[in-house]
């Protein structure tokens, strides 16, 4: 019959003890707490300090943290034949068993020996021989995926005669090795040693954790032996991780589709267990995420693990937080899609997607509606008093021979830099309110001051050739999209304009930083641009040479007025009122 997995626990009294892991299981518990599978009465311990899933090979030790049974910061540990892991003072050892041998058929079933507990084997056992002999300068090796770790062999010839002698590595990839096999001959009672480099690449199957290898030396003189050291080496782990695009990247939506189907792929490159986070900008959409083996969907965000070189794909549901229901032409969110890999410090990534939303009633309804609105008026004209009825109403008091036009006005400030007064901005100066918003996005104030001037000229009531309003230009779409996360209404309100910019900014700035970009002239770009087109110039690889030179000059004059403004010890007014900036 099948014999069971075992664990050695050694305690830190040097009291040793098995556990056998039963298959039926699958998992073992254990902590202080009475409940676990295996109890450690140790104030040191926690109540659920750990489990070890051992339904696989290899088997995987998992640490919990606090009183909470939450998943700890550690990444796994996997655990094959013979490997151990310390902690608290404790030793782990995994024993994987094997199947016993049944006792002969023939034996007095009273007379036959007792089965052992578990037949074990031990991965490349040491092997000695009275003619050929091998010595290891070190036994256990620890080394970083791409660095190379050193042992030296030392082999020496016992025989009567001069002979030749192969050295070889078994259990580890030929690849990792410098050199491969090396072939040496001795004279009589003579030695040589050799150093031999092991080199894991930065690969997934250069998997974390104890690998068990020995090094072999035969000779061709005497077929019938070798001699054989056993070692270990220990890689350490990495993290990695890589993205495919959304799928599809552009997505329609109307009142019949009310939600858009897109998914992408993510695939752990490290070699340990990467524990992954999903999430969605909050970009007017809400999000829904299928986590992997999960029939269910989870909104907001998810959390999975992937095996080293596991690919998954996840499979996300967007829909825009309202429905449109009257518009001249469709609207179009741009949502990124963030992925962040929750042990190493690794940087999280991002992928754009894109959802446009198809208004109920569009231009050709509402053209409709225009026509048959005109069609209505020409009958209510037709049925106008004739021109007798409308002599007496033209010459009956109170109407005006020539009707004044109807004219609506904005009144302007007397100087630029100077904010009108307003109960919603509390009277705050510009420069108030550049620093106060510019904390609360974590921006720098000056950047934030000099992008206005260049958009502006600090005018709260100018209106550019694309409809852009306000001190920071702010494009209709983009108003429509962060004046309602803000809480906002007014685009000529300098407060509430430079507030929607600089969330705006902010979005952008965190857009590059997820793509590796931080220098502050690519978040500047993106605020000229828009995230979909910049996305694209990143996607190509593109460089600062490779922007346009109307681009360039737009980025440069805010850098150096943001400098200017910096180092001057000028007045707000007094700086943005001075010629040499204009």
């Amino acid at each position: 019959m099948p014999v069971q997995d075992q664990l050695e626990l050694i305690k830190p009294n040097g009291e040793i003890e098995f556990h056998t892991l039963h298959s039926t299981k699958g998992i073992t518990y254990i902590g202080s707490n009475p409940k676990n599978d295996i109890v450690l009465n140790d104030p040191h311990i926690r109540p659920f300090h750990a489990f070890l899933d051992h339904r696989q090979k290899p088997a995987r030790l998992t640490f919990l943290e606090n009183e909470t049974g939450l998943l700890s910061t550690i990444p796994p540990t996997f655990l094959a034949h013979l490997d151990r892991v310390e902690f608290e003072g404790y030793t782990l050892v995994f024993l994987e068993g094997e199947v016993a041998i049944a006792p002969p058929q023939d034996l007095d079933p009273v007379l036959e020996p007792p089965k052992p507990a578990s037949l074990l084997t031990i991965p490349f056992p040491d092997q000695g021989d009275e003619i050929i002999k091998v010595q290891l300068s070190v036994r256990a090796l620890t080394v970083a995926v791409e660095a190379a770790a050193a042992v030296y062999i030392t082999v020496t010839n016992d025989g009567d005669v001069t002979a030749d002698f192969k050295v070889e590595v078994v259990g580890l990839a030929e690849s990792w090795l410098t050199p491969p096999a090396s072939l040496v001959s001795l004279q009589p009672a003579e030695s040589q040693m050799a150093p031999l480099m092991i080199k894991p690449p930065r690969l997934p199957s250069s998997r974390a954790g104890i690998h068990h290898f020995a090094i072999k030396v035969t000779s061709p003189l005497y077929p019938e032996r070798y001699c054989q050291q056993r070692a270990t080496l220990t890689i350490q782990p990495y993290d990695d991780f890589a993205l495919t695009e959304l799928t599809p990247k552009y997505q329609t939506i109307s009142w019949t589709k009310p939600t858009a189907q897109f998914s992408f792929s993510i695939t752990n490159n490290g070699n340990t267990l990467g524990r992954f986070k999903v999430a969605g900008s909050e970009s007017g959409c809400i999000f829904e995420f299928q986590a992997p083996g999960e029939a269910a969907r989870l909104s907001r965000q998810i959390e999975f693990t992937l095996l080293p070189n596991e690919t998954t794909s996840i499979p996300i549901q967007a829909a825009p937080i309202s429905r449109l229901l009257l518009g001249l032409s469709r609207h179009t969110y741009h949502f990124i899609i963030t992925t962040t890999l929750l042990q190493g410090g690794h940087p999280s990534r991002s992928v754009l997607g894109h959802l446009t939303q198809k208004p109920l009633v569009g231009p050709g309804i509402l053209s409709l509606m225009v026509v048959i609105l005109a069609a209505l008026a020409s009958l209510v004209l037709i049925h106008q008093p004739s021109g007798e009825g409308l002599e007496m109403a033209q010459t009956r008091p109170g109407f005006a021979e020539t009707p004044e036009p109807l004219i609506f006005s904005f009144p302007r400030p007397s100087s630029p830099a100077e904010p009108p007064s307003s109960q919603d901005n509390g009277n705050k100066s510009y420069e108030q309110m550049f620093e106060e918003i510019a904390i609360k996005y974590n921006l720098d104030r000056h950047v934030l001051e000099a992008l206005a001037y260049q958009e502006s000229q600090m005018n709260h009531l100018a209106v550019g050739q694309a409809s852009d309003m306000g001190l920071m230009q702010v494009i209709p779409a983009t108003w429509n999209e962060w004046a309602p996360k803000v809480n906002v209404y007014d685009p000529f309100d300098p407060y509430s304009n430079i507030l929607v910019g600089a969330a705006y900014l902010a979005h952008i700035r965190d857009f590059c930083l997820a793509r590796g970009r931080s220098e502050p002239h690519w978040m500047l770009l993106g605020y000229n641009w828009g995230p979909y087109r910049l996305d694209q110039f990143f996607e190509r690889g593109g460089t600062w040479e490779q922007i346009p030179p109307e681009q360039r000059q737009y980025i440069s004059t805010i850098l150096k007025t943001a400098t200017a403004r910096a180092l001057s010890s000028t007045s707000f007014e007094d700086f943005y009122k001075a010629p040499s900036i204009r």
